[in-house]
């Protein structure tokens, strides 16, 4: 970026969120250990980060009927959808993501609420 004149401001890092196949554990730890680089001086990591929020619809969890296992209640597949997008993004937030890219409007709103919350706790 340096050698094409991209002003440091105008820098967003997108560490492919979910999207090499490996789930939510291989985007949460990326996102740490980018933030936590970042934190500790490394210049080149210390950027916002954005995350594909959204890859979470694509777990077959989020799209099953029911569930596999004999002794468990069936589920809605559309709040399931919702709690994916809320999980994901959740825990995303607590890795040290910035921006969401999101499509539920009901998951985005509960994402914010919970953003807005740990907020108020960082302030006081």
């Amino acid at each position: 970026m340096k050698q094409c004149g991209v002003q440091r401001e105008n820098i967003l890092m997108d560490p492919t969120t979910a999207a090499l196949g490996y789930g939510l554990d291989y985007a949460y730890t990326n996102m740490e250990r980018i933030r936590l680089a970042g934190l500790s001086g490394d210049t080149e990591l210390n950027f916002p980060m954005s995350s594909g929020t959204t890859n979470a619809w694509g777990a077959r969890e989020a799209w099953m009927t029911s569930s596999p296992l004999k002794d468990d209640s069936d589920w809605d597949p559309g709040s399931t959808v919702v709690h994916m997008g809320n999980y994901h993004g959740f825990d995303l937030s607590l890795a040290g993501n910035d921006l969401f890219m999101m499509m539920h409007p009901t998951a985005v709103q509960v994402l914010k609420e919970i953003t807005q919350t740990l907020l108020w706790f960082k302030r006081n």
